[in-house]
């Protein structure tokens, strides 16, 4: 994934800057629903990351200047970053809480091997 750029991720700030900032939440997490759906991830982390960051991104943009090309700049900046961080730490705690991922059902079926024996 290195050097990949994440045009979904511009898509909700163009949405939150251009369109309406009020909704952006509901547009973030449809957004992330379709990035689970066309991804190949645990289901469910990137329609909760930025179900988290459209809200966090509402209230920021409640309070900045959102015509100045400085404040987009670092929201942008700081959108993105804190998204992939918030995106990677709920993927290494849902994979070390064995929640659900590719190994789920073959551990579900072994078992249940395991308690017929």
């Amino acid at each position: 994934m290195p050097g990949r750029p994440d045009f979904l991720y511009l898509l909700v700030l163009d949405f939150a800057f251009f369109v309406s900032w009020e909704r952006t939440p509901f547009f973030a997490a449809g957004i992330g629903l379709l990035k689970d759906l066309l991804g190949g991830h645990l289901f469910g982390i990137h329609t909760l990351t930025l179900s988290i960051m459209g809200v966090l991104l509402n209230l920021a943009l409640q309070k900045l200047e959102r015509e100045s090309a400085w404040v987009r700049t670092a929201v942008t900046f700081l959108f993105v970053g804190l998204s992939e961080a918030l995106s990677f730490l709920l993927g290494v705690w849902l994979e070390e809480k064995q929640f659900w991922g590719p190994s789920f059902f073959p551990r579900v079926l072994k078992l249940g091997r395991a308690e017929r024996l």
